[in-house]
């Protein structure tokens, strides 16, 4: 994304009418906004998506870098100069391992066939034949996005979610009046459309 944190607060401060900072202090919009990348990322995992190449280890489990939440797509092997190996094809784990009980136990290799996902275990995934731990492999993955702590910070959902991220912050910044009816109203009409825009419903106690 090359937007960054200072163009959706503007906006938020415009709309707010609180251009000064008096009502929600920069820090407190940064949160918020922090927070809606959370949210968007969760809902969407391929609206903050990273592509890289992993060294992998020893054995069939390997897993995705530090900052990301869950594995979308593994696409190729590398070489140990970077050339271009072969495709690698996703298979269903459970079936897989229905037809192939012995796999995990395969002799070792440096280049994958295959890849398996488990819901259950985000950041990891499975690669057949097992690997000898001189292997790599270029990955797709989502990114977990970190938390904001300048106007000037890059955001990391791509730039089609601007207004899912204007409408969280404007959901918070009208929850903190939420004492009274107008700003409970208005907290949850923001919050509907973020909502509406991600496809998924956020709590409102969130």
């Amino acid at each position: 994304m090359s937007i960054v944190a200072s163009a959706v607060i503007s906006k938020v401060r415009r709309t707010l009418v609180d251009t000064e900072g008096v009502r929600w202090d920069d820090d407190e919009l940064l949160g918020w906004l922090s927070d809606a990348q959370r949210s968007v990322a969760a809902a969407v995992p391929n609206a903050s998506t990273r592509v890289t190449t992993i060294n992998m280890v020893a054995g069939p489990r390997q897993t995705i870098p530090s900052d990301g939440f869950v594995l979308l797509d593994v696409y190729r092997n590398l070489t140990a100069l970077g050339v271009t190996g072969n495709s690698i094809q996703e298979q269903d784990l459970e079936l897989f391992r229905l037809q192939y009980p012995n796999w995990t136990t395969d002799t070792p290799t440096s280049s994958v066939i295959a890849f398996a996902k488990r819901e259950d275990d985000p950041t990891g995934f499975y690669v057949y034949p097992p690997n000898d731990g001189t292997g790599s492999v270029e990955i797709n993955y989502s990114v977990m996005p970190p938390t904001l702590t300048s106007l000037t910070d890059t955001l990391v959902v791509r730039d089609i979610f601007e207004p899912a991220l204007f409408d969280y912050v404007m959901f918070r910044a009208h929850a903190k009046d939420s004492d009274y009816a107008a700003g409970e109203q208005v907290s949850t009409k923001y919050l509907n459309q973020f909502s509406a825009f991600v496809g998924t419903q956020v709590p409102a106690g969130e």
